[in-house]
């Protein structure tokens, strides 16, 4: 199942535990045994944005009930007219505040930064059992094999019955060596909570002198 990534108060509340509705996030988010953020530039990424984009209901399809992936583009009219039935999407898309369009690029080198990725790795599937964790999972996508990746994903978890370590487990690990089709995969492991990084890293981004050097950074 998919979502589109503007969802900043989220990752504060997942992140810090403060917020007032934090428990009932975490009993809609309770279903899913893995999340999946697909980070990507928009601009500099075109041609995966157009597949991505074109492709997003048909990915929702496939991956199935088990999986929550997060993307940085906007679903189609007629996907969002069918999942206002579904929790998950109720809760977050009126709950949480969303980005400018133009802040897209920034946001996925901005969250690059933050978890620790290589802009230059971009686009990429990150895999965790949960915003809190300190470990996930990286592997490289591109417009060829995106489907292909998610699907398998969607389809290793319907067929598991019990949780899984994401780092030791050999079928966890079997299936990220055979997503891993666009040259890399890899483990980070963070001192501080995902979703505490990535939403310290927006704030800094989009305050201040913070988004001027990002937009530096990011074109020079």
């Amino acid at each position: 199942m998919g979502m589109s990534l503007s969802t900043y108060d989220m990752l504060k509340a997942l992140g810090y535990g403060a917020d007032t509705d934090i428990l009932e996030t975490k009993r809609i988010l309770s279903r899913f045994k893995l999340f999946g953020l697909i980070l990507h530039d928009p601009k500099l990424h075109s041609d995966f944005h157009d597949t991505l984009s074109k492709s997003f209901e048909r990915l929702d399809y496939l991956t199935g009930e088990y999986f929550l992936f997060f993307a940085i583009t906007d679903p189609p009219i007629d996907w969002i007219e069918i999942s206002v039935k579904r929790e998950y999407f109720r809760f977050l898309s009126s709950r949480f505040d969303s980005y400018s369009v133009e802040d897209r690029s920034i946001t996925a080198y901005t969250m690059a930064q933050g978890l620790g990725i290589d802009f230059d790795d971009l686009p990429v599937i990150i895999l965790s059992h949960d915003f809190k964790f300190k470990e996930f999972r990286v592997v490289r996508t591109c417009p060829k094999y995106l489907e292909k990746q998610m699907a398998e994903i969607g389809y290793f978890l319907s067929r598991r019955h019990k949780g899984f370590n994401l780092m030791s487990d050999s079928g966890f690990n079997m299936l990220i060596k055979s997503i891993d089709l666009c040259g890399g995969s890899y483990h980070i492991t963070h001192e501080e909570f995902l979703a505490k990084t990535v939403y310290e890293f927006l704030v800094a981004t989009f305050t201040g002198r913070g988004r001027r050097f990002a937009i530096n950074d990011l074109y020079s």
